[in-house]
């Protein structure tokens, strides 16, 4: 299965890639060596109604995703310059940070709810015309059919409350989001999870 990498490409030039919590930011500058101004930026939606359409729709489902904006802001991974595709993303299609590429590209196609401290999985759903390019999306699998695909096991589960600890952490300082952020990262409680599961 050939991936065409439509998942790592904004709709147009300037929008947000993927959102990023802290420890991402965190992974991402300590494989690369980048300041986190240079990967990441602070995406701002147009209204409450663009929020509401991305953050808090059905597909995102888990009700922390839709409080994770501040301000209609949100922190995301940043684009080329005069290319809507992200900036770690390589001619070939490959992502040059995949050991530290942030948490929602690894659990793409699948999204998760959490409801009683328990993880269920969905797949993930951006709509034509993301899914209609992704090769497993296409097909407009089952959420379970997309589990199988993605041999979706415990450690798949662990990854997901592992991400779900890290949203409520950014829930926790989203506001601070346009201070320099690598000072913010300095003033982070150490982290639950020594290293992504």
């Amino acid at each position: 299965m050939t991936c065409p990498a439509h998942c790592c490409t904004a709709e147009s030039k300037g929008e947000g890639i993927a959102f990023l919590t802290l420890r991402d930011a965190e992974r991402v500058k300590k494989a690369t060596g980048m300041k986190i101004s240079e990967f990441a930026d602070v995406f701002e939606f147009e209204d409450e109604e663009e929020v509401e359409r991305y953050l808090k729709s059905e597909h995102h489902g888990d009700r922390l995703f839709g409080g994770l904006a501040h301000e209609l802001q949100m922190l995301s991974l940043k684009s080329k310059k005069n290319s809507a595709t992200c900036t770690f993303l390589r001619k070939n299609k490959m992502c040059s940070i995949y050991e530290a590429r942030p948490m929602i590209c690894r659990m793409f196609p699948l999204w998760f709810n959490r409801e009683r401290g328990k993880i269920k999985f969905t797949k993930h759903n951006d709509g034509p015309p993301k899914d209609e390019a992704c090769p497993v999306l296409k097909k407009n699998p089952t959420s379970k059919e997309v589990m199988g695909l993605m041999n979706v096991d415990k450690k798949m589960y662990e990854l997901a409350e592992q991400y779900y600890q890290e949203m409520k952490e950014y829930e926790t300082y989203k506001h601070r989001i346009n201070e320099n952020l690598d000072k913010v990262l300095k003033s982070l409680p150490k982290p639950k999870y020594k290293k992504v599961l």
